[in-house]
């Protein structure tokens, strides 16, 4: 089902895009599906939220804009970690949210892709990924713990997590009786806070992918 994601994707790249790649297996699926037509000649220019995607666009022949570099952008496309039909989303279990919501912004049209086992009636219980400042991370998750969330740090074997951006992250289960709009308007206020999984209002629409085929969902606004 990821793959079908991925393809039905690629087909809304047209030549001589400005395109926003996000991060993720789903959005790794995304570059080899577009594999074959850039083997063949298209050209697109990209803006990559992680590195690893930047990498693999660019064995693929893809012109990657520099990292201080996003611009403006005709589409971007990216993952969900969790989505509600309504498009809203968590994003950042592979740690990119900071740069992915650049990307996101910065695009006339984002797109997401998912498969089918990720959509949720709501946000409300799910853990969010929260990414923070490394000089003193500690003292992030107390001030965290007291709006209420339960932090974990993630790690990476036996080894702090670090984003591309070189900050840890944690996993936080939220306190009961907020809403994820809330909750993001809370945390974006809390020093330290560099970036949440909150992503909310932000797409146009979505591609999932199920045991039927793709599904396409539109935000309340495009409908």
């Amino acid at each position: 089902m990821r793959r079908a994601a991925g393809e039905a994707a690629a087909e809304l790249v047209e030549p001589g895009m400005r395109l926003g790649i996000g991060s993720g297996r789903t959005v790794l699926a995304l570059l080899e599906a577009l594999g074959p037509r850039l083997g063949a000649g298209l050209r697109i220019e990209a803006a990559c939220a992680s590195r690893e995607s930047a990498e693999l666009a660019r064995r693929l022949g893809v012109a990657v804009r520099p990292e201080d570099e996003v611009g403006a952008l005709d589409l971007a496309i990216d993952g969900a970690d969790i989505l509600t039909r309504r498009l809203d989303c968590i994003k950042g279990g592979g740690g990119a949210m900071a740069r992915e919501r650049l990307v996101a912004l910065r695009a006339r049209r984002f797109v997401l892709i998912a498969e089918a086992g990720k959509l949720r009636e709501d946000l409300t219980d799910a853990a969010v990924p929260i990414e923070v400042l490394s000089f003193g991370y500690k003292d992030a998750a107390c001030r965290l713990r007291d709006l209420g969330f339960s932090p974990a740090l993630r790690m990476a074997g036996e080894k702090v997590y670090r984003t591309d951006n070189g900050n840890p992250i944690y996993d936080c289960l939220p306190p009961a009786g907020k809403s994820p709009a809330a909750l993001a308007e809370l945390l974006a206020h809390v020093p330290g806070v560099v970036a949440t999984g909150y992503f909310l209002g932000l797409a146009d629409e979505a591609l999932v992918a199920g045991p039927s085929g793709v599904e396409r969902f539109l935000a309340p606004e495009n409908r």
